[in-house]
Order: structure tokens, then sequence, then C-alpha cells
């Protein structure tokens, strides 16, 4: 009896070990090139929608973040010249039975050692060709948390003011560019929906749901816009047409401003900046 009682004790004290993951108040670690070279001066932020806690990786590469007790969120790492990335910071182990399992704590809140590889962008991306939106048709990813890589749309968003005449006359092209799916509200995106994500890349505020006389859902968010566009080809025509008259009584106030934060999704924008309206 007592041989198995001791086994048990053991036993449990595993168990408890295996629970009791020791979880810093900080994420921290270092961030090298494909290489293993320390990449100095990127972006760590919280992918949270409130306000995030951010800080710059120094010279070896090295950061240290602290969080808000009890919260704990996934990374986003950002430089210019480099793929922008999502780092997760846990992970859960579901259980057979579908049921909710443990939680894993990843070496960035565990330990000081952990290091992150941030691949480069290729040069040409930055080098905008003159593109016409008819290639919209070509793009295959959409920003969307961190979605910032096709060339295509991003070449688009970078031709600045010199091609929002075009994209706003694309505004009723209902082509489906397929396998490009819209998140969250199912469905393929088309011509005419893509060409409103980088109108929206462009310029900061453009009033979508005034535009078209509806009202943003508290609950699902966009899903206005998906079902008013795709209930028929006049709402497109309706959006199109307010757009224009906006875009003329606002194209004198936009004023270009630095950023690295895309408006469309959570990555760095290669675009390096946006318009707003200044009055």
């Amino acid at each position: 009896m007592r041989k198995r009682t001791f086994i048990s004790i053991i036993i449990i004290s595993v168990l408890f070990l295996s629970c009791s993951q020791k979880v810093n108040d900080y994420y921290s670690g270092f961030v090298v090139d494909e290489f293993g070279k320390p990449i100095a001066d990127v972006l760590i932020e919280e992918n949270t929608e409130s306000k995030p806690l951010k800080i710059h990786t120094n010279k070896s590469g090295f950061f240290k973040l602290n969080r808000i007790e009890g919260i704990i969120c996934n990374l986003r790492l950002m430089k210019n010249g480099y793929k922008s990335d999502t780092i997760s910071t846990y992970e859960i182990r579901y259980q057979p039975t579908g049921t909710d399992g443990d939680i894993e704590y990843l070496p960035l809140l565990t330990s000081d050692t952990s290091k992150i590889i941030l691949q480069k962008q290729s040069n040409d991306f930055y080098n905008a060709k003159d593109l016409l939106v008819s290639e919209i048709k070509d793009i295959k990813e959409i920003p969307y948390i961190q979605n910032c890589n096709d060339k295509v749309f991003w070449n688009l968003v970078k031709q600045g003011k010199k091609n929002i005449p075009d994209l706003i006359n694309k505004l009723t092209d209902e082509t489906v560019l397929k396998e490009v799916y819209v998140p969250m509200f199912g469905g393929e995106y088309t011509v005419a929906d893509v060409s409103l994500v980088i109108l929206n890349e462009k310029i900061k505020g453009i009033p979508i749901f005034e535009l078209i006389g509806q009202k943003f859902s508290k609950e699902c968010g966009y899903c206005t816009y998906w079902y008013y566009v795709r209930e028929k080809t006049e709402n497109r025509i309706h959006l199109q047409n307010n757009l224009k008259k906006w875009y003329k009584e606002n194209e004198n106030k936009l004023v270009w401003v630095e950023s690295n934060s895309s408006l469309t999704g959570d990555c760095f924008s290669p675009a390096k900046g946006h318009y707003e309206i200044r009055q």
C-alpha cells in the first residue's frame, strides 16, 4: 500500500508541474533574417483592435515588450523591406472529445531566447509598375490580418491619385476572382469589391455606409456592405455614382500622410502611407 501511495504522489506531482507553466509578464525574443543576422528597428506590437503596446528591436534584434496582466495577444512584426508577420504566443491543444484543451504558452512568453525569422521582401515588390486596373483580375491575395504581399494589389495602391477614376469605374465590374475568398462573409471577391478595397487603402475615411445609405452593423461589421452590393447590380451603380460625387468634392482636400500601417490589413503597408482629407 505504501508503494502504491508513493507512486500516486509522483504522478500527481508531474501533472501539477505540467499545468503550472510559468508565463512571463512580457513578450521577448530575437528577430533575425533568413541567415540568422539580427534585424534592428523591427516594429513589434500586440495584435489587438484596442491601443496596442509596441516596441522596436534593438541593434541585436532583441525586444522585450511588457504585456497587460491577464491579456495575452499574438504579435505583429513590421519593417520596411521585409514581409510583415503575425506570431502566435500560445496554442490550444484540443481534446478528442471536442472540448477545449490545455493552453500551451510558446517561448515568446516563457523564454528570452526565442528567435523569429523575418523574410525579406523581393526588390521588385517596391518598384511599382505602370499597371492597369484591368489587372485586378490577377490579384491572388487581399489584405486581411497579415496578407500584405500581393504585388498587383499594392502596385495599384502605390499609383496614388492617378488611377482613382479608373478604380471607381470598376465598381460595377462583377467579374469573380477565382479562389480569392471573402473572410467571415463567404463567397469570392469581384473586381468591383477589390477596387473598393484598393480605394479604402489609398484614402482613409471613405464613408461607404453613408454612400450606400445603409447603417454599419455592430453585430457583423461589414456584412451590410456585402448584402447590399450582392443584392443587385443597381446597388453597385448607386455606390459608384455617389463615390464619384464624393471624390470630386474632396479630391483637392486629400493630403498624403506617411504611415507604416495598412488601412485594410493588420500589417506593414508597402505603399508607406495614404491620403487623408484635410480642410
